[in-house]
């Protein structure tokens, strides 16, 4: 009882409610980025048929235009509203909050308390995820199919992705926690760290395969595969959510010899 009373102080509640507020804004940023370009790739291709041959032309187009890129490129968007929401942390040893994996590489880093980060930043992160997605549904900003194609739990492809996931949140968990101090420290700006994020997330995506890229952010694909298609579905998916926080445990462990707090 007392651990549960702990666990409900006034610091956990905040913790708690940052934790959450978030994860939310940073899904709900990402969904707007990808909407954004979704929206503009159709306008720009409905401009240019008019002028390429006819042989050129698709026969449709259809309003989601260059939806399955854009899913295709979550991680990219997700870079892209981390650094947009968080510029003023770039400096701190806090940034990537908004992001579970690198939470979980802040904890393996004694930021704060296996208990804090299992009793109350997963639940936290889990929760903004659903608001996030929720308040994005809200505007018709939701990708029309997931992001990912349901794959057998265990199998040879899922583990296949989950080796694939834990490696890359692995290398993009190191590039956050030191490029974007050290930039700044040299009195360069922090978006310089942008460059091997975008080109990380670039170079790994798998457009034509089953694995379809990482977006760097395993709650976003819950709460995109929950509103798509209900609680349980997220076991067909879970190689994306269960990778990159191995990625985020082993770039925790590495940083604790190489760069410790």
């Amino acid at each position: 009882m007392d651990s549960l009373w702990d666990m409900l102080s006034s610091s956990n509640v905040l913790l708690f409610g940052r934790e959450s507020a978030t994860s939310s804004a940073v899904i709900f940023v990402v969904l707007l980025l990808r909407a954004a370009y979704t929206a503009a790739a159709t306008n720009f291709t409905k401009l240019i048929v008019p002028f390429l041959p006819v042989a050129l032309q698709p026969s449709t187009i259809s309003d989601e235009g260059e939806g399955d890129a854009a899913v295709t490129y979550l991680g990219v968007f997700t870079f892209l509203a981390v650094f947009l929401l968080q510029g003023r942390l770039v400096k701190s040893l806090q940034f990537g909050v908004g992001l579970l994996p690198m939470r979980l590489t802040h904890c393996i880093l004694g930021r704060f308390s296996y208990k804090r980060f299992f009793g109350i930043v997963i639940p936290a992160h889990f929760l903004g995820a659903i608001i996030g997605v929720a308040a994005a549904s809200t505007v018709g900003m939701l990708p029309l199919n997931p992001p990912h194609p349901a794959v057998e739990p265990l199998s040879a492809t899922w583990m296949g992705i989950l080796a694939h996931e834990a490696g890359v949140n692995f290398t993009a968990a190191l590039i956050l926690h030191t490029l974007p101090g050290t930039i700044a420290v040299n009195k360069r700006t922090p978006l310089w760290a942008l460059l091997p994020l975008l080109l990380l997330a670039h170079k790994t995506v798998d457009p034509g395969g089953v694995g379809g890229g990482s977006a760097f952010h395993p709650t976003l694909i819950y709460g995109l595969q929950f509103a798509n298609s209900g609680e349980h579905a997220w076991l067909h998916v879970s190689a994306h959510i269960v990778g990159p926080l191995v990625g985020g445990l082993f770039a925790g462990f590495a940083m604790s010899r190489v760069f410790p707090d």
